[in-house]
């Protein structure tokens, strides 16, 4: 069954989701109360994550707010999703109502 004929950049779209990862100059023992409207999660003493949406924020706004948090950025890495996140995300809601309605036939 097709579930999606669109083009490569619509389907990345619809996830509508990046990870970014900023490096900082010191340890934290929990993110600056200053970011939690970002809802930052502290991977390590260093390491700030967040995962947002590209259409509801920029990746600029992100690292102002570090800095005006009072942190030093050391290295920034982003991750977006690819055509196999969108693919899992397609199929693993049919595959569950295919499984659903397969034990409901048994």
């Amino acid at each position: 069954k097709v579930v999606a004929d669109e083009s490569k950049e619509t389907l990345l779209a619809r996830l509508d989701s990046k990870l970014l990862t900023v490096l900082i100059d010191r340890d934290l023992a929990q993110a600056p109360d200053a970011l939690a409207r970002f809802r930052p999660e502290l991977k390590d003493a260093r390491r700030l994550i967040f995962r947002y949406q590209p259409s509801h924020s920029r990746v600029g706004e992100l690292l102002d707010a570090v800095r005006a948090a009072g942190l030093a950025i050391v290295d920034v890495t982003t991750e977006e999703a690819d055509l196999e996140d969108v693919f899992l995300r397609l199929t693993g809601s049919h595959a569950g109502e295919a499984a659903d309605r397969e034990a409901a036939g048994r």
